[in-house]
């Protein structure tokens, strides 16, 4: 039993001399970063400036990239294989399917499920000056199926309260 408490005893010395290791260099760590703070606001700000920015894996392989599209500010996220995933634009966000065709697009005004080929099947759009909603619904050949308003839906709840 005395030699389990002088094991113990040996063991909580060690732990305790890591403790005080441990705060002594968070006590440095901390200094060291007050002191390049001050030394960086005393340099003054450092503006980095360039066309674009690349985010590449292990390989080499381009997997996101930050840069000036169309004139506008976009962060673009690639697949391994190189084809685009999705793209965040300024007031968009894109979905890409596998080969580049656009699956779906999140936009300022609505929401919008694409095949692909410039062929809107599902839109959730949003109207400003009526300050409602439209989903509208579209077939292969691009005909209008359906248009549900936020009137709509708001007879068809009153219906089923009817029932």
């Amino acid at each position: 039993m005395n030699r389990e408490f002088e094991d113990l005893e040996k063991r909580i010395r060690r732990l305790e001399l890591q403790n005080r290791r441990l705060r002594w260099l968070g006590v440095m760590f901390v200094a060291l970063a007050m002191t390049t703070a001050a030394w960086a606001q005393k340099t003054g700000s450092q503006v980095m400036q360039a066309q674009k920015f690349e985010l590449r894996d292990d390989a080499g392989r381009l997997r996101a990239e930050l840069a000036i599209l169309e004139g506008g500010p976009t962060l673009r996220f690639f697949a391994e294989s190189g084809d685009v995933q999705s793209l965040l634009a300024e007031d968009s966000y894109t979905i890409f399917k596998k080969g580049g065709d656009i699956q779906a697009v999140f936009a300022f005004n609505g929401l919008s499920f694409e095949d692909g080929h410039d062929k809107v099947f599902v839109s959730l759009t949003a109207d400003e000056e009526g300050q409602g909603g439209k989903l509208k619904l579209n077939d292969y050949r691009h005909k209008v199926y359906t248009v549900i308003h936020a009137e709509d839906l708001a007879k068809l709840r009153a219906a089923n309260k009817a029932r």
